[in-house]
């Protein structure tokens, strides 16, 4: 599709697709279920897999995101480099910054979300809500929704 100059973008539908909502794990899947597919390690190269999660991701959804340009929102992560996920690190080699950004990295990297120019997240804390209210009035939906489910009986 990439040859065809199609624009592929990468996302994840919800947690119940896979309990995750990483998109870290959304690149790392993307490049290596193609690799292993076709048995070619040239496909799914980091740097076309990371273009899918942002600017690809956003021109397939209409978003004024995905790349840092005057008219687009302002939304960016800050990475934290600065851990095992990122060792060893030659910071000069674009490759190989995006080669750990798809290969070795997970959400827990991110030190510093912006979206559309508001700090939201600083030092991996929460800074518009209260985090663990909103975990325990989750949890608190799943077992109403949970409990209104009749589960099936499988001793049958």
């Amino acid at each position: 599709m990439l040859a065809a100059d199609i624009n592929v973008g990468l996302g994840h539908g919800a947690a119940e697709c896979n309990n995750s909502r990483d998109m870290f794990e959304v690149m790392k899947f993307a490049s290596l279920l193609h690799r292993a597919h076709r048995v070619d390690a040239s496909l799914g190269q980091a740097r076309d897999v990371v273009r899918m999660a942002t600017r690809n991701g956003a021109r397939a959804l209409g978003h004024q995101t995905g790349q840092l340009l005057a008219g687009h929102k302002a939304d960016v992560i800050l990475i934290d480099t600065e851990s095992t996920m990122f060792t060893p690190l030659m910071p000069e080699s674009r490759d190989h910054v995006f080669s750990h950004l798809v290969f070795a990295a997970n959400g827990s990297c991110v030190d510093t979300t912006i979206v559309d120019g508001q700090i939201l997240m600083r030092g991996r804390e929460i800074l518009t809500i209260d985090e663990s209210e909103v975990i325990r009035q989750a949890n608190a939906a799943f077992r109403q929704v949970q409990a209104r489910v009749v589960a099936p009986d499988l001793t049958s």
